[in-house]
């Protein structure tokens, strides 16, 4: 990997920009980041990059609340069908073309946030809950391992379930913690994993959580409402970005 002071300005500064959407929203550092740095060191090394400071603040995310215990108990199959499964889609990876599933992600998140902005309602019902759950957890765990995104279709289900932005950012920051967890694994045993790569990742902790803790800070000072709609806005705004930058690298194979 070719590491210069322009590369390494454009991976912290991604990171701040992808904390403080984090901080606010409870999602879209992995996204971002790796939709800004991956033109700059490969998607393999982005997402490797990414381990570190996406465990650590979904840690951060995950603990910090009151409801760790209950809706580890009561989601227990989703998650753990979310984070297996993330083995599978990294070996998926190894034979598909990564802007294919890109592209499935970002199409979803699109559709996703434009029904929420429509206020069109999803609901689950509970006499599938338990199908549904390990669906959806082992379609998230795939798309992890092949984009090194967790937020679909992960996101919407629990954005489905829990009403308060508080046990909802919990929630997928027990998502998020997991699914690093098992992706940090994969890349490990594929050897993208280095040291220089390492040291990247610590280094990239101070601007992720910078970035977190002021964006934070806003999401608290914002009203309910509001919140929810920038929620929304941040699901668009990745797929849209995740759309326009894997077109960009289609159009550019075929020509």
């Amino acid at each position: 990997m070719d590491l210069n002071v322009d590369v390494l300005f454009i991976i912290l500064t991604a990171f701040f920009v992808a904390g403080f959407t984090k901080g606010v929203v409870g999602l879209g550092l992995p996204p971002l980041v790796l939709g800004i740095v991956t033109a700059s060191i490969g998607i393999n090394s982005a997402m490797a990059v990414v381990a570190l400071p996406a465990l650590v603040t979904n840690l951060v995310q995950a603990v910090y609340g009151a409801q760790l215990k209950p809706i580890l108990k009561t989601h227990s199959i989703f998650f753990f069908a979310a984070t297996a499964s993330v083995f599978l889609g990294s070996w998926m990876s190894t034979f598909v073309d990564s802007e294919v599933p890109s592209l499935i992600l970002a199409t979803v998140l699109l559709f996703y946030s434009f029904l929420g902005l429509m206020r069109v309602p999803i609901t689950i019902s509970k006499d599938h809950g338990r199908v549904v759950s390990i669906g959806m957890g082992i379609c998230n765990g795939i798309l992890t391992g092949v984009t090194g995104s967790s937020a679909v279709p992960g996101v919407f289900y629990l954005q489905s379930i829990f009403q308060s932005r508080d046990m909802l950012i919990q929630a997928m920051g027990i998502l998020f913690s997991l699914s690093s967890i098992a992706l940090a694994a994969t890349l490990y045993w594929r050897g993208f994993l280095t040291l220089e790569i390492g040291l990247l990742s610590v280094l990239s902790l101070f601007p992720a959580f910078v970035g977190m803790a002021l964006g934070s800070a806003v999401r608290k000072k914002i009203p309910s409402s509001v919140f929810l709609h920038l929620f929304y806005f941040a699901l668009f705004s990745l797929g849209s970005y995740i759309l326009y930058s894997n077109l960009n690298v289609i159009i550019r194979k075929v020509i």
